[in-house]
């Protein structure tokens, strides 16, 4: 009996690398959250992570969380200006409701 062989890709970020760094969290963030438009909210959430310029505590914070609970509690790595910008921008997005 042969195995098959299944190429497994790890992929990690250098600290120095906040635009990967964000990236990852974004998409932690959304694939642990019940959120409508996730690729709007991805992007907005990165966004929000590189123009705040979020600590490297928030962003390894967020790459590991597997609940929703777990994602606010990263919220504490965050400054209240940062925090603020964040839900001002994720406020901002449509609702499911407001679909066409």
């Amino acid at each position: 009996m042969r195995a098959a062989l299944v190429p497994i890709a790890l992929f990690a970020c250098d600290p120095s690398n906040a635009v990967c760094e964000c990236d990852l969290a974004a998409a932690a963030f959304v694939k642990t959250s019940d959120v409508d438009h996730r690729g709007p909210v991805r992007a907005n959430f990165a966004k929000r992570c590189i123009v705040d310029k979020w600590n490297v505590e928030m962003r390894r914070c967020l790459m590991t969380v597997k609940t929703r609970d777990a994602v606010w509690q990263c919220d504490r790595h965050l400054t209240d200006h940062q925090r603020e910008q964040l839900y001002t921008a994720l406020e901002s997005l449509p609702s499911a409701s407001e679909e066409p």
